[in-house]
């Protein structure tokens, strides 16, 4: 999917400026993040890839040497690794 945005952040960056790029996510960290705010993504975008664990891509149209975010099915592989969306909280 081409976007105006790099890829999922890791907050909202204008309430957040060090907010980062995910490198990757799984399809319920996306679809979490997008419940909570996010706009990069809407989670029935998500459905047809799901259904057939096809990973979606988050590039942005403006950086075509950014490596954006790979959206994919989480597996015994994956489930263990080191970062993930591990929680939310909102600052006002």
């Amino acid at each position: 999917i081409w976007t105006d945005v790099d890829g999922v952040l890791s907050a909202d960056p204008r309430r957040v400026p060090e907010a980062a790029v995910l490198k990757e996510c799984s399809y319920n960290e996306a679809i979490e993040l997008a419940y909570f705010g996010a706009k990069v993504i809407h989670p029935k975008t998500m459905v047809p890839a799901i259904a057939s664990s096809i990973p979606v891509f988050i590039r942005n149209t403006f950086n075509h040497r950014g490596k954006g975010t790979r959206i994919y099915r989480t597996s015994a592989r994956t489930l263990h690794r080191k970062s993930c969306v591990a929680g939310f909280s909102t600052i006002d």
